[in-house]
């Protein structure tokens, strides 16, 4: 978990940088289920036009998948 752990910090250094760009993170993190995941963010970021989710498998040996979802500056509803 100590990699998982460095690699997610890691990512969210790197997408701190992104703050002047298209794309605005909106979660980083890691979990066991991804599928899972994806359901809450669909229901947790529901107002948003253009969602982008970004599904990778940490290593193979721990299980945890990193998820980051991103979304379209340009394109968030009004709602």
């Amino acid at each position: 978990m100590m990699r998982v752990k460095s690699t997610e910090e890691q990512l969210k250094r790197t997408l701190s940088t992104w703050e002047d760009t298209d794309f605005k993170p909106l979660y980083v993190g890691a979990t066991q289920h991804p599928q899972e995941r994806s359901l809450q963010h669909q229901d947790r970021f529901r107002n948003y036009t253009d969602l982008v989710m970004i599904e990778a498998p940490t290593d193979n040996n721990s299980g945890y998948t990193l998820v980051v979802t991103l979304v379209v500056r340009n394109c968030l509803s009004s709602n």
